[in-house]
């Protein structure tokens, strides 16, 4: 049995692109033309397992209908991708906080997203620095765990490489270093040949 897809979104020609690329690659596929349809169809015991949403729409928009299906407490939780073109950072940690259980947006990184919104940088694509070992901030939490919140704990500004990133957790951006650095076993022997490189 296929997977079933359901897509949402009020312009009809973009469900239909959808449709044809799912339904091409093997998805049985349901279409709405809104977040109130929708959100009728999410009720059913049969409700589809992956859904794509278009966030702005009239009436029930996708952010509305993502933590309305969040709150039906399912198990286990429909995948929710939202297609937008919102790339302002307080839309997308918006978005990642209707599909989290929650969001927990410390102080320090709320005032800095704040910051580079003002200095004209809300636009910029969010880069979130998290644990590869789960889909939530705990690394102790591996794979796709249930009923967790990501806090994001800080935020830095790319200009140059043109991105946001938000640190989600306890992550550490730079790789681990070893107890003894390897520069400590680099040397040039007698007769002038650089050895411990490796």
């Amino acid at each position: 049995m296929s997977l079933r897809v359901l897509i949402v979104d009020d312009e009809p020609i973009v469900r239909r692109l959808h449709e044809t690329s799912l339904t091409g690659w093997g998805y049985q596929v349901i279409s709405a033309s809104g977040g109130e349809q929708a959100w009728e169809i999410f009720q059913r015991p049969d409700a589809p397992s992956l859904a794509i949403l278009d966030w702005t729409m009239p009436g029930m928009d996708g952010l509305e209908l993502c933590t309305r299906v969040r709150s039906l407490g399912r198990e286990p939780k429909p995948y929710i991708i939202f297609v937008t073109a919102k790339a302002r950072t307080q839309d997308i940690v918006a978005g990642l906080s209707a599909g989290a259980d929650g969001i927990a947006l410390a102080p320090a990184a709320a005032a800095k997203l704040a910051r580079f919104e003002a200095l004209g940088f809300g636009r910029l694509p969010v880069c979130v620095a998290k644990t590869q070992n789960s889909l939530s901030d705990d690394p102790k939490r591996p794979g796709r765990p249930r009923g967790f919140t990501v806090t994001i704990r800080d935020a830095a500004l790319s200009a140059g490489a043109g991105f946001v990133v938000v640190y989600a957790g306890d992550i550490l951006t730079m790789p681990g270093l070893p107890k003894v650095p390897g520069a400590e076993t680099i040397d040039i022997d007698a007769t002038g040949n650089v050895v411990g490189l490796f």
